[in-house]
This record gives C-alpha cells, structure tokens and sequence, in this order.
C-alpha cells in the first residue's frame, strides 16, 4: 500500500456488512482497546476532550477546536461522518491530514492489526480503524488537545478507550436517535451516553431532560466525577438569531459578555457555551490565558460545513443543514423560521432507520413543496441507504400531496426543489444527502475549472 488510493481501497475492504459487524456493542469496544494495546496506548498519552450527545456533537467539537487553536494551542480533532474526503476526520489546527501521512498511519495501524488475534477478537472495522488512525497520528504529531467526537452512543463506542482522569467530558443534549440500538427511551440512550465518564472526569453537560439529568448526575456520582450543568438563563441567555449569525450573551467570571456566531442557529449558542465552559476550565487547569477578545473573534468567524450551510444557485438561495433525527428538524425550523418566515421548498431524504414519520410532519408544517428524493452510500462507516422516496410519499397526508413531490434521483431532485422554489430552498434530511449534494457542486466547480 504505498498511495492514498491504495489507502482509501483497502479502508472500503474494511466496511462492516451484516447487523452483528456493523454494531459490534461489548466486543468491538474491547477489540479497539486491544488495538490500542498493541500501538502502545497512545491516547492515553493525549489531553483529551470527549464530547458526546444526540445533538450537537460536530458543532461543539468545532466551536472547542477552533477555540484551543486560537490561543495558539496545537489541537486535534476526529469527527464523522465525513462530506466528501475521508481525511476530514483526522486534521490539525483546522487543517486535513495530508494524503501521504494518512497513508503511513494507516500502516502503521495494520501492522499493528497483524498481531489481532482475530479467532478472539474478530476483525477490525472502518470506524474502529479511522479511531486508532486518529490517537495514533494525534500522539506522533504530540498536539497540546485532542477533541474527540464519539461515533454512536458512548459507553461501547470505539472512541471510548481512554484512560486519563484529566480527560474533560462533554455531552451535548440527549434525544431519541439510533433507538434500534441505544435504547427506546431517552434515559435508555442517556445511559449510553453516560458510559463515556470515566473516574473523576470534569464532566460539562448541556440542560437536559430531568430524567435524563437524573442519570448523568448518578453516572458522576458513581465514577467520582465533577459534573456541571450549562443551562440557558444561568450561563448564558438573549438568544437569537439573524441572516448572518446568531447572537447571545454569555457569563464570564460573573459577567454576561456578548457573542455573534458566524453560524445559525439558536441551538448553536447551547453549544458554543459549552464550548466556552469547556475552554474556561482548561485553561484555568493548564495555566494560560483566556482572551475573551479571542473567543469573541474565533466564534464569529468558525463556521461549519452543513449546519445552515447557505448557496445562491440559480438565483435561488439553498440552505444546507445535516438535520437528520426529529429533534435536530425540530431545531432547525424553530430557527428558519424565525429569519425566513415564508414558506419554503425542500429537497429531502431521508435514513431508512429514522423516524421519517415526525421529521416529515415538522417539514410539511410550513412548506411551499418538498421533492422527495434518496441516497445509498458503500463507502463509509456501514452500508447506508435512504427511505425509498415513493414509500414516504405515501405516508404524506392526502391534503399535502398536491405539495409533495417524489424524484429518486439526487440531481433531478435539486433541480426540480429549485425551478419549484419561489426564493429558498433547503437540502435536508440526512448527512449523507448533503454529501451527495455538496459533491455534486463540487463536481460543477472542477468542470467550470
């Protein structure tokens, strides 16, 4: 294996096909620890940030990335998915892996791999794989942080293998999502969640349910843990939001201070204010100093690929959001429609796991139209593949089907949602959809090249 081509063919070879891979639980959790044995357990030698939740991880992973990066701290970050190139998942100080190291620490991993008693352990999968790649590169590079986004759930998921009381927690708010797998009650998925605290880890919680309160607040209490709430009106509050930013007040040192987010969203100002939590502790542990001046500046300027992402085409202007589960759809037109208060047109598909029910109702609510569409994906973490567009359309009230349009097609589908859209359009409904859509545009781009 000596190109990245090479590199991202065998990552494919390594992508979970049957219900039992795909999820592993118990056993893939142990099969990384064994992995990270054998490299040497490097990420116990990081400072690390954990983030997990329902919602919100991606963004506040950025937020703290972006943050420790511009007080001059060498910071990593491991997010997924990823829109268009698999190294999006491991980068430095904002910058991608470079293609020539993603192939060296891939080999580095399968070495590794060669010792894996695979009849005791079974074989390592896409995401377990990219997880040592992203500790093992993280350590060799000797960054200051590591900012670690979870993969699904918490205690069994394969980020979940450090060991280093200084590790900070953070966990964004919790709601129904991957019920086929975490559980189907919110405290079900909290306690998955939970499983991420380790022994006295400062934890930093987003308000939550009470239910689900109750939980994080016994999980710290049994695992000597520090936990804090950052809840709105206490840490931070005047939230709101315009067509260029979102703006709020957050408490430092007792001192509300003023913030503009260079992306959209009134739930976007919950995650910043955990970020900053996060960031005011860390900095206060490790001795240097927090400019406010910075993080004003830093967060005006952060934004994030697929969360109100816009784009004028066509003289049309396209939304882009991720929002893939009822509560992220619930927040996401909470917030269009207070900056975009007529009715708008959507191109969607949707995951065949989620509650397309409810997701729907919320779109059909304030739609102009909707062009149902789909995707299938073999190249990423498991096989994925959308609803059929037909099968949700027959799920469409009888008084919206005048409104609701069904193009399988991802292309057609864009261009239909746009020649039907009286001024915006949103992309929305999967991750997977914007990746699509967003490799479609960059496809345009090359060819105008």
């Amino acid at each position: 294996m000596k190109t990245f081509s090479e590199a991202v063919q065998y990552m494919y070879s390594t992508i979970p096909q049957t219900q039992k891979t795909k999820f592993p639980a118990q056993l893939g959790l142990v099969r990384v620890k064994r992995i990270m044995e054998l490299l040497g357990n490097p990420q116990n030698k990081l400072s690390i940030i954990h983030i997990a939740g329902t919602s919100g991880k991606g963004s506040t992973a950025t937020f703290v990335s972006a943050l420790l990066t511009a007080h001059g701290k060498k910071t990593a970050l491991h997010v997924k998915p990823h829109f268009i190139d698999i190294r999006e998942r491991l980068q430095i100080n904002g910058q991608m892996i470079a293609k020539h190291s993603f192939v060296t620490v891939l080999q580095t991993v399968r070495n590794a791999l060669i010792h894996l008693e695979t009849d005791r352990y079974g074989s390592a999968t896409y995401f377990e794989i990219l997880v040592a790649m992203a500790y093992q590169w993280f350590y060799e590079k000797r960054v200051d942080y590591a900012v670690i986004e979870t993969g699904l759930g918490g205690l069994f998921d394969g980020t979940n293998v450090i060991n280093n009381s200084d590790t900070v927690i953070l966990i964004t708010p919790i709601g129904l999502d991957h019920t086929a797998i975490l559980g189907t009650t919110t405290t079900e998925i909290a306690l998955q969640k939970a499983g991420i605290l380790h022994n006295k880890n400062i934890t930093f919680s987003s308000d939550q349910y009470q239910r689900v309160q109750k939980i994080f607040i016994e999980a710290a209490k049994k695992k000597h843990a520090t936990l804090t709430f950052i809840t709105k009106g206490q840490n931070y509050k005047n939230v709101r939001v315009t067509r260029t930013g979102t703006h709020f007040l957050y408490k430092h040192g007792g001192i509300f201070i003023p913030y503009v987010l260079g992306t959209i969203g009134t739930y976007q100002a919950q995650n910043a204010s955990i970020a900053l939590a996060c960031i005011e502790y860390v900095s206060k542990r490790d001795g240097w100093p927090l400019s406010i001046k910075q993080t004003q500046l830093t967060l005006s300027k952060t934004t994030i690929p697929g969360r109100f992402e816009t784009i004028v085409y066509k003289n049309k202007l396209l939304i882009l959001d991720s929002a893939h589960n009822p509560q992220k759809v619930r927040a996401f037109i909470h917030t269009l429609e207070k900056i975009y208060p007529q009715k708008i047109t959507y191109c969607l598909a949707i995951k065949n796991d989620k509650n397309s029910h409810a997701m729907l109702a919320y779109f059909l609510a304030g739609a102009e139209h909707i062009v149902l569409t789909e995707f299938a994906f073999e190249t990423v973490d498991m096989p994925l593949i959308s609803s059929p567009a037909d099968k949700l359309y027959d799920h469409i009230p009888n008084a919206y089907k005048p409104l609701v349009h069904v193009e399988p097609d991802q292309k057609k589908a864009l261009e239909k949602a746009v020649a039907l859209s009286s001024g915006i359009v949103v992309v929305t409904g999967s991750m997977y959809l914007l990746a699509a859509i967003k490799a479609l545009f960059l496809k345009k781009r090359r060819n105008y090249l």
